[in-house]
């Protein structure tokens, strides 16, 4: 019996140094992504003098070799024809944003305030320049692609850290992207908006699933009381619905099941961008509800601008949708005003739903300059 024990030590000590072997080897023959991104940088400016030709033979040898992908705790193992034939890693949605959402500086697209007739198809996010500069994982370039052929004919493989394969993941979804600017505005007023929009952070609508803002706001902690009495919420968290409801218009697979405007039209506290696509809520008297009519479910992201002066309330899909929305935003009289949202077929280039939302008022607050 203890013969067999000590067999039985031996053997495992054998098996760990074999395993630590091929360990120490295997990391012997990986190189980091930022030094791929060095290198591919470096080549650019030499490759002129690189003769094209021994790049057809390279390629022969490595096509039909086998894609190796490891994850290592956070990061992935690569092998170079895994980024050549565009088989890279994907994350979850909500992985994805979880990771990656804190390096987004800012979007190419959002809710135009100022025009009344715009077309909106999607957003794309703008990342902070410190990850933008190791963008793309791949460009369908020549230079990149010798590079790669030639570092998998080495069998060198790339480790890439999550937070680069979550972005990548991200360029493959839709934004709708709405802004506030926070102009000068009065603490109380401020901190109830902050309220109702920090709850909207992470918020997940399955499919089919409908979103009241008001029962979501209600009684929420850290409101600022203007009033003595208890409210649900307070003034001012129509910000806040505001947002949503024009995030609602630009998408085409949300649908505004209930939506009131206000009593007063160009409410003072939006600023001079407001034209008749307000969104009050009061109580359980003015609601705002929606639903997600999408197959798949929807997440909802907050973001503030880094000098703090705007915040972004976005709404995102897993996907590029084939449709579009055109927003009309049309004065019918003096104190009541129309808004258009139609959704476009991308493939027929056909109007497939349209949605009209009158707004009237009881007297203008003041006259726009």
């Amino acid at each position: 019996m203890k013969k067999l024990f000590i067999i039985s030590i031996i053997l495992c000590f054998i098996n760990i140094f074999n395993i630590s072997f091929w360990y120490s080897d295997f990391w012997e023959n990986v190189i980091e992504y930022q030094k791929y991104i060095e290198i591919r940088n470096n080549l650019v400016r030499k490759f002129n003098f690189f003769d094209k030709s021994k790049l057809q033979n390279i390629k022969n040898k490595v096509k039909n070799q086998k894609c190796y992908q490891y994850k290592i705790w956070e990061d992935y193992i690569l092998s170079p024809i895994c980024l050549l034939n565009w088989q890279i890693p994907k994350l979850s949605m909500q992985d994805a944003l979880k990771t990656s959402w804190q390096y987004v500086d800012a979007f190419d697209n959002s809710y135009d305030l100022k025009r009344k007739y715009f077309e909106y198809h999607w957003a794309n996010p703008i990342f902070e320049n410190k990850v933008q500069n190791l963008l793309p994982l791949y460009d369908y370039s020549i230079i990149n692609e010798y590079l790669l052929i030639s570092l998998n004919y080495k069998n060198i493989m790339i480790k890439i850290p999550k937070n680069i394969i979550a972005i990548n993941t991200m360029k493959d979804f839709s934004y709708y992207v709405v802004w506030k600017d926070l102009w000068n505005q009065w603490k109380c007023w401020l901190q109830n908006y902050m309220v109702a929009y920090n709850s909207l952070d992470n918020l997940i609508l399955k499919p089919w699933e409908k979103f009241n803002i008001n029962k979501h706001i209600s009684y929420l902690p850290w409101y600022c009381h203007i009033w003595r009495y208890k409210e649900p919420f307070y003034g001012w968290v129509c910000w806040a619905s505001t947002q949503l409801f024009r995030v609602a218009l630009l998408s085409p697979d949300l649908n505004i099941i209930e939506r009131e405007n206000h009593s007063k039209r160009r409410v003072y506290y939006y600023a001079e961008y407001i034209y008749w696509d307000d969104a009050g809520i009061y109580w359980d008297i003015k609601n705002l509800t929606i639903k997600n009519e999408w197959d798949k479910s929807i997440m909802f992201k907050t973001l503030s601008s880094k000098d703090r002066k705007y915040n972004y309330l976005v709404w995102i899909s897993s996907q590029k949708s084939n449709k579009y929305t055109m927003i009309k935003k049309e004065q019918t009289w003096p104190l009541s005003a129309e808004v258009k949202k139609t959704i476009m077929d991308k493939n027929s280039m056909t109007e497939s739903k349209n949605k009209v939302f009158v707004s009237k008022y009881k007297k203008k607050h003041y006259w726009m300059n």
